[in-house]
Protein backbone atom coordinates (compact mmCIF):
# COMPACT_ATOMS: atom_id res chain seq x y z
CA UNK A 1 0.00 0.00 0.00
CA UNK A 2 1.07 3.44 -1.03
CA UNK A 3 1.37 6.37 1.38
CA UNK A 4 -0.56 8.35 -1.25
CA UNK A 5 -3.05 5.16 -0.83
CA UNK A 6 -2.55 5.71 3.14
CA UNK A 7 -3.69 9.50 2.52
CA UNK A 8 -6.79 8.99 0.86
CA UNK A 9 -7.77 6.19 3.21
CA UNK A 10 -6.94 8.69 6.39
CA UNK A 11 -9.20 11.53 4.52
CA UNK A 12 -12.07 9.00 4.10
CA UNK A 13 -11.97 7.71 7.85
CA UNK A 14 -11.99 11.47 8.79
CA UNK A 15 -14.91 12.48 6.37
CA UNK A 16 -16.39 9.07 7.13
CA UNK A 17 -16.31 10.26 11.34
CA UNK A 18 -17.30 13.59 10.28
CA UNK A 19 -20.30 12.94 8.29
CA UNK A 20 -21.28 10.17 11.14
CA UNK A 21 -21.45 12.33 13.92
CA UNK A 22 -23.72 15.08 11.70
CA UNK A 23 -26.21 12.40 10.70
CA UNK A 24 -26.42 10.71 13.90
CA UNK A 25 -26.78 13.82 16.04
CA UNK A 26 -30.10 14.94 17.39
CA UNK A 27 -31.87 17.53 14.83
CA UNK A 28 -31.41 20.59 16.96
CA UNK A 29 -27.91 19.75 17.63
CA UNK A 30 -26.53 20.44 13.85
CA UNK A 31 -27.36 23.26 11.99
CA UNK A 32 -28.72 23.10 8.68
CA UNK A 33 -26.83 24.58 5.62
CA UNK A 34 -30.30 24.93 3.62
CA UNK A 35 -32.95 26.06 6.79
CA UNK A 36 -36.23 27.32 5.01
CA UNK A 37 -35.78 25.57 2.04
CA UNK A 38 -38.08 22.46 1.19
CA UNK A 39 -35.56 19.63 0.48
CA UNK A 40 -32.49 21.18 1.09
CA UNK A 41 -31.53 18.64 3.54
CA UNK A 42 -31.71 16.52 0.23
CA UNK A 43 -29.39 17.81 -1.15
CA UNK A 44 -27.10 18.12 1.99
CA UNK A 45 -27.40 14.18 1.98
CA UNK A 46 -26.35 14.02 -1.99
CA UNK A 47 -23.48 16.27 -1.21
CA UNK A 48 -22.16 14.10 2.27
CA UNK A 49 -22.45 10.78 -0.18
CA UNK A 50 -21.15 12.37 -2.86
CA UNK A 51 -17.76 13.52 -1.01
CA UNK A 52 -17.40 10.10 0.70
CA UNK A 53 -17.59 8.12 -2.86
CA UNK A 54 -15.34 10.29 -4.20
CA UNK A 55 -13.14 9.89 -1.25
CA UNK A 56 -13.35 6.15 -0.95
CA UNK A 57 -12.91 5.98 -4.92
CA UNK A 58 -9.40 7.28 -4.57
CA UNK A 59 -9.03 5.33 -1.00
CA UNK A 60 -9.80 1.92 -2.26
CA UNK A 61 -9.27 1.21 -5.81
CA UNK A 62 -7.93 -2.12 -4.78
CA UNK A 63 -11.75 -3.26 -4.30
CA UNK A 64 -14.65 -3.46 -6.97
CA UNK A 65 -15.92 0.18 -7.44
CA UNK A 66 -19.69 -1.59 -7.00
CA UNK A 67 -18.36 -3.36 -3.67
CA UNK A 68 -17.55 0.10 -2.29
CA UNK A 69 -20.78 1.57 -3.75
CA UNK A 70 -22.79 -0.78 -2.33
CA UNK A 71 -21.05 0.00 1.15
CA UNK A 72 -21.75 3.31 0.97
CA UNK A 73 -25.53 2.67 0.25
CA UNK A 74 -25.97 -0.04 3.04
CA UNK A 75 -24.03 3.06 5.24
CA UNK A 76 -27.22 5.23 4.30
CA UNK A 77 -29.90 2.99 4.80
CA UNK A 78 -28.09 2.31 8.23
CA UNK A 79 -28.18 5.47 9.20
CA UNK A 80 -31.89 6.53 8.04
CA UNK A 81 -32.77 3.37 10.09
CA UNK A 82 -30.66 4.74 13.72
CA UNK A 83 -32.53 8.37 12.95
CA UNK A 84 -35.70 6.45 13.83
CA UNK A 85 -34.71 6.42 17.68
CA UNK A 86 -32.90 10.15 17.56
CA UNK A 87 -34.57 13.22 18.77
CA UNK A 88 -35.30 15.43 16.21
CA UNK A 89 -34.54 12.86 13.37
CA UNK A 90 -36.64 10.35 11.35
CA UNK A 91 -35.93 8.15 9.26
CA UNK A 92 -37.08 9.38 4.84
CA UNK A 93 -36.89 6.49 2.22
CA UNK A 94 -35.96 10.24 0.11
CA UNK A 95 -32.95 10.54 2.17
CA UNK A 96 -31.78 6.87 1.78
CA UNK A 97 -32.17 7.53 -2.36
CA UNK A 98 -29.95 11.22 -2.17
CA UNK A 99 -27.21 9.40 -0.05
CA UNK A 100 -27.65 6.84 -3.36
CA UNK A 101 -27.65 9.65 -5.55
CA UNK A 102 -24.80 11.25 -4.56
CA UNK A 103 -22.94 8.05 -4.29
CA UNK A 104 -23.77 7.56 -7.93
CA UNK A 105 -22.60 10.97 -8.80
CA UNK A 106 -19.21 10.22 -7.36
CA UNK A 107 -18.98 6.62 -8.59
CA UNK A 108 -20.29 7.68 -12.43
CA UNK A 109 -17.73 10.71 -13.07
CA UNK A 110 -14.91 9.08 -14.54
CA UNK A 111 -11.40 11.19 -13.71
CA UNK A 112 -9.26 12.27 -16.55
CA UNK A 113 -6.76 10.33 -17.29
CA UNK A 114 -2.99 11.74 -16.68
CA UNK A 115 -1.48 13.97 -19.43
CA UNK A 116 1.58 12.06 -20.96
Amino acid sequence: MTSRTRAWQAAFIVAFLGASYFLLSPGDAVPSIGAGIPQSDKVEHAATFAILAFLARFAYRDRPAWGVFAALVLYGIAVEIAQRNIPGRSTEVLDALSDAAGALVAFAVRPRPAAT
